[in-house]
């Protein structure tokens, strides 16, 4: 497929302007409206690590819907039914952990997408309204959902090139803690091993045409653009409301006389 004929999120992957994205991992859809309407330009909801069944990532992702963030959903695994039922719920984008190969890269493609892109099976869920909405959503799926993978591995660093190189893939994810733990420096994202195993990731996609995603705090996203980052998340939904409340409560604290009581 041209790039001139994709739409929505599979546009806004190609287009030069970064794109910055929140975590969603508590399956609650008021936290999903708030990230979705507070400007950030995707929301991944990540149903690897965190509680969701399906009946809560149709609640998160009806309240995506409703604000202007692309929805995407990080899935448990490179499984075309979990792909599948995931689609169904009308989501922008999969975003498939834990690829090594590029057989694998293509298999996730192919689970996203209807022929003769891919072998995604035709229901009538909430993607379609039901099936309200079937004939037109099975000619703009394929150039409106967009299929992102993970690099996370030593494997998947080696297959970078190849991965890239995968028809219909739109980004390439790289995944730093579980790079750490996979190259020996568990914990340490910005070890050196781990910093050059995300520059030939980097490397492939540029060679490819394929945007890098990376992540970090709000204040480095400068310094990711500059290394490579298309797709940078700047915002976890539990660290950073976590954060958000310590910093609330040191402030307060800090905020109240020496004495509090008064007494001399």
């Amino acid at each position: 497929m041209a790039p001139a004929e994709l739409a929505g999120l599979r546009r806004r992957l190609r287009s030069p302007e970064p794109l910055t994205g929140a975590l969603l991992s508590l399956p609650e859809p008021g936290l999903a409206t708030i990230l979705g309407s507070s400007g950030f330009d995707y929301v991944v909801v990540d149903a690897e690590h965190g509680p969701f069944t399906l009946s809560t990532l149709r609640a998160v992702a009806e309240a995506l819907a409703a604000t202007p963030a692309h929805a995407i959903v990080r899935v448990a695994a490179n499984d075309p039914t979990v792909i599948k039922q995931t689609l169904e719920l009308g989501v922008d984008g999969i975003q498939v952990p834990g690829v090594g190969s590029a057989a694998e890269a293509a298999d996730a493609v192919r689970a996203i997408r209807y022929a003769p892109e891919g072998e995604r099976g035709i229901g009538v869920g909430r993607s379609t309204r039901y099936g309200l909405d079937l004939p037109g959503y099975l000619h703009e799926a394929n150039a409106r959902t967009a299929a992102l993978v993970m690099i996370e591995d030593a494997a998947g660093v080696d297959a970078a090139a190849d991965i890239a190189a995968t028809p219909g893939l739109d980004a390439m994810i790289v995944g730093p803690l579980d790079l750490s733990a996979a190259l020996g420096v568990l914990g340490e994202p910005q070890h050196p091993r781990v910093e050059d195993a995300i520059e030939r990731v980097v490397r492939a996609g540029r060679a490819a045409d394929v945007p890098v995603g990376l992540g970090g705090p709000a204040s480095e996203l400068g310094r990711l653009v500059e290394q490579g980052s298309h797709v940078t998340l700047i915002f976890f939904d539990a660290l950073d409301i976590a954060a958000a409340a310590r910093e609330a409560v040191a402030t307060a604290r800090a905020s109240l006389p020496a004495d509090p009581t008064g007494s001399a």
